[in-house]
């Protein structure tokens, strides 16, 4: 704040004054006590302890003089009260250098980059569990269930007048809960456990024979699997709060296999039967995800490339090789 000043400034203590009436309080909060002895249309001349000041009256905020008469300081909104040494002035005056002094500076905007926002919102959190639904190919483990039906089709026209018969496949499900051990937007790496409804399979055969007569067989294949990965999320910004992520997973599986099979003879009661077995093993996928952040969560939409344990040369089943493509959806939180 500029002021004009006739000669230098110094006070020893404002509140140790006890000569001077008169005080001048300046916009930037500084005060000025003593005596005032001379004014005009611009400037106010005050007799200081040490000196005599000469004050711009634009620069004056306030004035507090023990004169009662306004026309004393003209233009300068006046506050007459008894004097500095009063006990309503001096409080007030204690209380404005305290506030003056204690005045922290203004802090400067702080910058912040685009890749240090990103610990905004949820794909900020330090750690974030997932729950996702994938549905998966059958991915060849068809393979053997055909080749065995196909030779099963083959011994039974080979020996009855009459089979005919089909085998339909379905495809598998799964769910898998999950935490990221790092913000998502930093690229964490996870845990997760996961259960697959696998690939299954129906067969519904019909025969007739003049020999042996009519009949039927009907079998349900089913599988399941469990997985227990450790994985990585390679994450890239996108614009629009997108993200595209590459995931990559591997860690401890197992599966199992279960057949419930029905035999009908026309003039004889059917026969009925089951089998299974269960196996563990090595497993692993990889693939490419899509996702966004939205208010309160992340969605993840992608595909993936799964290698489940294998079953090879199993005690009651063929081999059981399970290497499907999947599609998935998920939600971080």
């Amino acid at each position: 704040m500029k002021k004009i000043i006739l000669s230098i400034f110094c006070c020893s203590c404002l509140f140790n004054v006890t000569l001077w009436a008169d005080t001048i309080i300046l916009q930037d909060g500084e005060v000025i006590t003593g005596k005032i002895i001379n004014q005009n249309d611009n400037f106010i001349s005050i007799q200081t302890e040490s000196n005599i000041q000469q004050v711009n009256k634009q620069y004056i905020k306030r004035m507090v003089t023990e004169t009662q008469n306004p026309e004393d300081v003209d233009g300068v909104d006046q506050l007459p009260l008894p004097g500095i040494e009063s006990e309503y002035i001096k409080p007030k005056l204690n209380e404005m250098m305290k506030d003056r002094h204690n005045e922290e500076p203004q802090k400067e905007l702080e910058y912040k980059s685009a890749q240090e926002n990103f610990n905004l919102g949820v794909a900020g959190k330090e750690n974030t569990f997932f729950i996702e639904g994938e549905v998966f190919t059958v991915g060849g483990a068809d393979k053997e269930w055909q080749k065995n039906f196909d030779d099963f089709m083959e011994l039974l026209k080979s020996n009855l007048d009459y089979a005919a018969g089909e085998m339909t496949t379905y495809p598998g499900v799964g769910v898998t809960l999950g935490v990221n051990m790092a913000p998502y937007k930093s690229s964490p790496p996870y845990i997760a456990l996961s259960y697959i409804k696998g690939p299954s399979a129906d067969t519904d055969v019909s025969i007739s024979d003049s020999y042996y007569g009519s009949g039927g067989y009907k079998e349900e294949l089913t599988t399941s699997f469990y997985r227990v990965v450790l994985g990585y999320k390679f994450v890239m910004v996108q614009p629009n709060d997108g993200f595209f992520v590459f995931d990559v997973n591997a860690g401890f599986g197992g599966g199992s296999i279960n057949s419930e099979w029905e035999y009908t003879q026309s003039g004889s009661t059917s026969s009925e039967g089951s089998l299974s077995e269960s196996w563990t093993g090595f497993t692993w996928s990889i693939g490419p995800t899509f996702s966004w952040e939205l208010p309160g969560c992340v969605f993840e939409l992608g595909g993936r490339y799964t290698s489940f344990p294998e079953l090879k040369d199993g005690d009651d089943f063929s081999d059981v090789i399970w290497k499907p493509f999947s599609v998935k959806a998920s939600l971080l939180f």
